[in-house]
């Protein structure tokens, strides 16, 4: 009876080894990876930069890819990859990438060639110095997996340092419509790859939780979560705009605040049945159309006991929006508010650039339950903290998010309130980049300084592709 256990236990061991290795076998095989098991892409042809440079890029990941991903997820196969193929297929290369996502990409996706083959297209064109990047993934759609593609221009690329190391740090611009969210300000794929930080989330944040802080007559107004931060934030934004941009700000921080206040209403009635979603507000305000959307529900529902919308909301929403499309030179100041967020972000994501290079990463003194995850991010939020110019926008920023999503995060960042004398329900002190160093040298044993390259963009767009009229 042993015998036969461990005759049996021998075999169980043996396919174990079978399924583990197989696969990273036939990696190796296909020159997809080394032998340590990290990523490598060679060429099958010859790169042929005048035929690159004849492609529309624009067009592949703005349009063509998309466009697939939605057939895809469908099930509907067929034109609209024959379509990018007709496009990005005069590249031998990125044909043969584009064959191994169509094959993997249907039915049950092979997660992890499809996640190379996304790799070793970013890799293609960025070394031919291209500004194009794809981030895939997967997700459950009925009874199946699928595979999704987010693609991004790359608006601006250098390198950062951590003391004297250097990472690179990347602004990206989300490319494609496919209706994906975007979960993150920022992501940091490896140490290798650097840092990511993308434009449109950062708009969004700018636009929802910082402007809406520029006037100092709404702080009585503002719910104590946001207006313990106030003050810190328009004194770190400061030194980054100008006199009139400042002005622009005070003067239209209260039309954000009530439009924000009237759309929070709105949405608060899904729970008794209203339907009505207003999903982005433009920087200059609702566009003519979605305001008379809103007056026909007004005048559908308003009388019923769960209305799409009131009157007064939409009042609000339509007068707010007025004022908000004649004031001058309120995108550039805009555009500029969003560019002091986005070093904030950098500075933590170049973190997470450096932590990955030193991993595993110790903690000294950190909650004995938080998990690797977290430690990480810690490290991060704490190295953002620190910064004795950006440290009050990384700790709204930090202490505003829905800490339910990520568990990890969210005892990541209470530790670190609590550390920092309540920080999220007090808001940040004069001090608070020297405590957070000194926090910092106690658990991580480092205060090492992050400088962000010369050539990160001042300015971030804040115009989607409704208000560019695209």
């Amino acid at each position: 009876m042993l015998g036969r256990f461990l005759a049996l236990v021998g075999a169980v061991g043996i396919l174990a080894c079978l399924v583990f290795y197989v696969d990273p076998a036939q990696a190796w095989l296909r020159g997809e990876q080394d032998l340590r098991g990290n990523w490598t892409y060679k060429p099958d042809y010859p790169v042929d930069g005048e035929v690159l440079g004849s492609i529309d890029m624009e067009a592949v990941h703005r349009d063509r890819i998309p466009a697939w991903i939605l057939d895809n997820a469908e099930k509907r196969g067929g034109p609209a990859f024959d379509r990018l193929m007709a496009e990005a297929g005069d590249d031998p290369n990125l044909a043969e990438l584009l064959r191994v996502m169509e094959v993997e990409a249907r039915a049950e996706p092979n997660t992890e060639r499809l996640l190379w083959a996304v790799w070793a297209w970013n890799r293609y064109l960025d070394d031919a110095g291209l500004p194009w990047h794809m981030a895939g993934g997967l997700h459950r759609q009925a009874d199946r997996q699928v595979f999704y593609l987010k693609t991004y221009e790359v608006i601006s690329d250098g390198h950062a340092m951590v003391g004297a190391r250097h990472f690179r740090e990347r602004v990206v611009r989300r490319a494609d419509n496919i209706g994906v969210i975007e979960a993150y300000l920022g992501l940091t794929p490896d140490a290798e790859e650097g840092s990511l930080v993308v434009a449109d989330r950062l708009a969004s944040f700018g636009l929802r939780e910082i402007w809406p802080l520029m006037d100092p007559a709404m702080d009585r107004k503002q719910a104590s979560s946001r207006r313990v931060f106030a003050k810190a934030v328009r004194k770190a934004i400061d030194p980054w705009i100008t006199d009139e941009q400042r002005e622009v700000l005070v003067l239209t921080a209260s039309d954000r605040f009530y439009i924000e206040q009237a759309v929070a209403r709105i949405h608060s009635r899904h729970s008794c049945g209203s339907r009505l979603v207003i999903r982005n507000v433009p920087f200059q305000g609702l566009p003519g159309e979605d305001l008379r959307a809103i007056r026909r529900a007004v005048a559908t529902t308003g009388a019923s006991d769960c209305p799409e919308a009131t009157n007064d909301e939409a009042l609000v929403l339509s007068i707010r929006s007025d004022h908000l499309r004649g004031v001058d030179g309120l995108e550039v100041a805009l555009e500029h508010l969003v560019g002091v967020a986005a070093r904030a972000i950098a500075v933590h994501e170049i973190r997470h650039a450096a932590d990955e290079a030193d991993r595993p990463l110790a903690c000294y003194d950190c909650p004995p339950d938080l998990s690797e995850v977290g430690v990480m991010e810690l490290s991060a939020y704490l190295s953002s903290f620190a910064d004795p110019e950006l440290g009050p926008l990384a700790a709204l920023q930090a202490c505003t998010l829905p800490i339910d999503d990520l568990p990890a995060r969210g005892r990541a960042i209470a530790f670190l309130s609590e550390s920092l004398g309540n920080l999220c329900r007090t808001g940040p002190t004069d001090d608070l980049s020297q405590r957070a160093r000194t926090l910092e040298q106690k658990l991580f044993g480092r205060t090492s300084p992050i400088s962000l390259s010369e050539n990160f963009p001042k300015r971030i767009g804040v115009a989607t592709r409704r208000s560019r009229g695209d």
